[in-house]
């Protein structure tokens, strides 16, 4: 323990003179320390302590991620004033980045703890006076405090009502402007649905007058036959020219009203596509806010819940750790499967948010999941990711097929391979990335254990369902790699 706190004190000197990868370094250490004794208040302010390192080095996506790992445990822990804290630092961070709507919604956060504290703080207050005194006086104070107290709910009330109609507000505004976009697309349609209009118009007026034409050239064909019966040798040959020019001149008009009919025939299938466009965009639209709502609804309800199994499994562990040592170890598996199931929970959050559909937070996430799992192992690893990761929304099938793979490919050289050595590269070429894990274990037969093994062979049935490709390349003592290609496919 003292030895986590003294690499915690090292890594905040490092920060203080801008040496951020030591700083980050001593940080990893003094986490794997706590993580070790199983010390969550000081895992959380490690926490806290890597993601500030984290931002003052601009690494926004690791930042990001131990944030919000420090306000977990801290929310666990309900120690609201440092979970106050957390928010206020993500809030600034975000307001400082420009990115104003997390900034908006972390603040709100952080106002609901800082109000929630200041309320119980009052409650706790009103408590302790009437406990001590019981005179007039006191109850008279006791009283005024009790007003006060009123006041200070009628005013957080007063707030929430206030946020609440600002977040209606907000609502409103992006309704509204919804409905100014689709008011535009509408009229856009309109004004192209008139152009074809007239554009039809136009060739109608246009067949009129070239069958008035045509009319007018066949009365003068039969003036010149009534004329050719005085010299009918030359108005012979006359009305046999007179009859092709004709003819070519329907046959050339006959070819302008089809090709005509064309364009207009292609004019109306692309209004239809442009109209299928806009009702898949609307669909796309209401399957996003679908997984953000399932997202906070299993954050919200099973999370908590699988929170508060664990940590009463932990304490009813303690209480009968000397009287029943057989239901201590039952419980203690109990804590472990809760923890377990709440870490899977976790990764089901992360996979339906839609706000985590970006190529930067995946490599984030895949960092830090590796971090955590091979910790403890022994295994040397290194980590080779694009120092500047280009702005690009996933779609969320290949970001979670991915995560995937690197979690099974981890999984089986830590848990059959015996490695000793893993490196994990992602690379982008244009619109193609490769995504590659390779270790030196011992190494297996690629036929073999996909004719009788289901792990592997899951993993390119996933990748094939994602548009991409797997290959796996081993051999008996020869270590294992496991490579993805693809296209990166935007939502």
């Amino acid at each position: 323990m003292g030895q986590g706190v003294c690499y915690l004190n090292i890594g905040l000197t490092f920060t203080e003179i801008n040496q951020y990868d030591s700083a980050s370094a001593n940080c990893s250490k003094a986490l794997e320390i706590f993580n070790k004794h199983q010390v969550p208040v000081y895992l959380a302010e490690a926490h806290l302590m890597k993601a500030d390192i984290h931002a003052a080095a601009k690494e926004d996506s690791l930042a990001i991620v131990n944030y919000s790992l420090a306000s977990q445990i801290f929310t666990q822990l309900n120690a609201l004033q440092k979970v106050s804290k957390v928010k206020g630092k993500l809030w600034q961070y975000y307001e400082v980045r420009n990115q104003h709507k997390q900034a908006l919604e972390t603040f709100k956060e952080h106002k609901i703890i800082t109000d929630s504290l200041f309320n119980t703080n009052k409650t706790k207050a009103i408590a302790e006076i009437e406990t001590k005194y019981n005179t007039e006086k006191k109850e008279q104070q006791i009283l005024q405090l009790q007003s006060e107290q009123k006041l200070t709910a009628t005013q957080l009330n007063l707030r929430a009502q206030q946020l609440e109609n600002e977040k209606l507000l907000s609502n409103q505004k992006s309704q509204q402007l919804t409905l100014s976009q689709k008011d535009n697309q509408i009229k856009t349609l309109a004004i192209t649905k008139q152009e074809l209009e007239l554009q039809n118009k136009q060739r109608e007026n246009e067949k009129t007058i070239q069958q008035l034409s045509i009319s007018q050239k066949e009365s003068q064909l039969k003036d010149a036959k009534l004329q050719s019966q005085l010299i009918k040798q030359r108005v012979t040959y006359g009305g046999a020219a007179a009859a092709i020019a004709v003819g070519g001149y329907i046959y050339i008009l006959y070819r302008k009203r089809k090709k005509l009919s064309n364009q207009l025939a292609q004019s109306l299938v692309e209004l239809k596509q442009t109209q299928q466009q806009l009702i898949q965009l609307e669909k796309e639209k209401e399957a996003e806010a679908i997984r953000l709502r399932i997202s906070r609804d299993i954050h919200d309800d099973i999370g908590s819940n699988l929170t508060k199994i664990a940590m009463l499994g932990n304490l009813a562990s303690a209480q009968s750790k000397n009287k029943m040592p057989e239901m201590t170890a039952q419980l203690g598996k109990i804590s472990d499967y809760a923890r377990s199931v709440n870490n899977s929970m976790s990764e089901i959050i992360w996979a339906v948010n839609p706000r985590q559909d970006t190529l930067e937070n995946l490599l984030g996430y895949m960092r830090v999941h590796t971090e955590e799992f091979l910790k403890d192992t022994g295994i040397t690893y290194k980590i080779n990711f694009p120092q500047h990761t280009p702005s690009v929304q996933l779609n969320p099938d290949l970001k979670r097929s991915l995560f995937l793979v690197l979690k099974e490919s981890l999984n089986n050289a830590v848990k059959y391979a015996e490695a000793k050595n893993i490196e994990i590269k992602f690379s982008i070429s244009d619109k193609n990335f490769e995504m590659q894990i390779a270790d030196d274990g011992k190494g297996f037969d690629v036929k073999e254990k996909l004719n009788t093994g289901n792990g592997l062979q899951n993993m390119t049935d996933r990748i094939s369902q994602s548009g991409c490709s797997l290959t796996i390349q081993s051999d008996v003592g020869k270590g294992c790699t496991v490579s993805v290609n693809g296209v990166i496919q935007h939502i």
